[in-house]
């Protein structure tokens, strides 16, 4: 099956949202609390953003991929 491309946009989604988040926690724990605000203003909405595009994208795909498969 032709499944490869929207599982692997949908699991790419997935890690860029939760990598910036996870990385705006460790700046909020480990850096300073400034450190963590920028990155968490300036990084996090456009990782975000692009991650639930690329998630969005990825099943779209998958269900026209499923849909559009030739009956035997």
């Amino acid at each position: 099956m032709r499944m490869g491309l929207p599982l692997r946009l949908i699991i790419a989604g997935i890690l860029l949202i939760a990598g910036s988040i996870g990385l705006m926690m460790y700046f909020f724990e480990y850096e300073s609390d400034n450190g963590g605000a920028l990155f968490g203003v300036t990084v996090v909405p456009v990782a975000v953003g692009l991650g639930a595009i690329l998630v969005i994208v990825g099943i779209v795909v998958g269900i026209i991929r499923l849909t559009n498969r030739k009956k035997h």
